[in-house]
């Protein structure tokens, strides 16, 4: 018997991603990400793991860009600032790249599972330059949320959102000094964020 269609994933194919995160305000979010937690500098190395198509590109400086091949079909990102220096580096590959100075996973823990959160976390504190930032972004649920955002945060496709105090225990476990921030205001949609900064 066959599974029921789920329109979530057609999401999942870079044009549509793109297209739905302009109009419910991915960009905008990306861009407040940049200029309020992660204050990348021009030419310094930015990791960028996770599922947008390179899309970071837009907000940043210039700078070295790296994002993993993590599907097949993906095709290697255009370079949408004239000096940004872009690679594609296969996912089996990351624990052996060079030192970055930033890493940003957004809208990545709430998919995976904590043990392949801690699986990354390991792989980022191998990569991540001694005195680096290592930023993520990520849905959240807080006390006295609005019920039909619940709701849908109960319907994300792997279904692994997490409270605030959950996310800090989980990171703290790798990294020192861990801050973190709620932020409703990101999208055109009502959303909860929780941005996590660590180094």
């Amino acid at each position: 018997m066959s599974s029921k269609f789920d329109p979530r994933h057609i999401l999942c194919h870079p044009f549509v991603y793109t297209t739905y995160q302009k109009l419910v305000g991915g960009h905008r979010a990306r861009r407040l990400l940049i200029e309020q937690h992660v204050h990348i500098k021009p030419g310094q190395k930015l990791l960028d793991i996770g599922c947008a198509p390179a899309d970071w590109l837009g907000c940043a400086p210039e700078v070295d860009y790296t994002i993993p091949n993590i599907s097949p079909k993906r095709k290697k990102p255009p370079t949408i600032k004239a000096n940004s220096f872009v690679r594609v580096l296969m996912v089996m590959n990351l624990p052996k790249m060079e030192h970055v100075e930033v890493i940003i996973v957004a809208r990545v823990l709430h998919d995976v599972s904590d043990t392949q959160c801690l699986d990354l976390f390991e792989t980022v504190g191998k990569v991540l330059e001694p005195g680096g930032r290592f930023i993520t972004m990520d849905n959240c649920f807080i006390s006295n949320q609005n019920e039909i955002l619940e709701y849908f945060l109960k319907k994300d496709i792997d279904e692994h959102v997490k409270t605030k105090k959950d996310y800090e225990l989980l990171i703290n476990n790798d990294f020192e000094h861990v801050s973190s921030s709620i932020e409703e205001t990101y999208f055109k949609i009502p959303n909860i964020l929780i941005i996590l900064s660590c180094n």
